[in-house]
């Protein structure tokens, strides 16, 4: 927090997250594929007052469903500020983005759950899953914290990966 307030992590700054430019919006097609790969075969895990529910992009969750009902939300996202721009980051750095992350949806007044995003041979990052956010403001929030793809649904469909960069090249 220290840190923070020294400008040394500059979280909600347009230009600069945790250190890494955000401007950097467009990415290889090989570059994609891979990253699309793993991000399609990632299990995002949040704690609920349910338990703990797995969510894995192109599949129905029907716990989600019941959480989603219990708390009165069509749509969900699951949003990270771990490794901005899939640039691995000391720990301290993760943990102030996220902590910053969390901060900004208690002040929007949204419910969300800690979990985290693990696939096999990466570390896990400490992720949330937000009710009752919409896509758009899910992407914007992504995008605040230089992620390159968030996993957003809605109550009776499929988790999808919804990227937030331009990839083709």
């Amino acid at each position: 927090a220290d840190r923070m307030r020294n400008g040394l992590i500059r979280m909600g700054d347009s230009n600069l997250v945790c250190g890494v430019s955000s401007r950097r919006v467009r990415m290889t097609k090989s570059e994609f594929k891979r990253l699309d790969a793993e991000y399609q075969g990632t299990v995002y895990s949040a704690t609920t007052p349910d338990g703990i529910l797995l969510i894995r992009p192109g599949r129905r969750n029907y716990l989600l469903d019941n959480v989603l009902t219990a708390f009165r939300a069509k749509r969900w996202a699951f949003i990270t500020a771990y490794n901005p721009g899939s640039i691995p980051m000391s720990d301290a750095i993760n943990e102030a983005a996220h902590i910053e992350l969390c901060r900004m949806l208690m002040r929007k007044g949204l419910v969300f759950f800690e979990g985290e995003g693990s696939s096999e041979g990466y570390p896990g990052e400490k992720s949330v899953l937000v009710l009752g956010i919409g896509r758009d403001k899910a992407k914007k929030l992504g995008r605040k914290f230089t992620q390159y793809a968030i996993v957003v649904g809605k109550r009776g469909d499929s988790a999808k990966v919804c990227w937030l960069t331009q990839h083709g090249r």
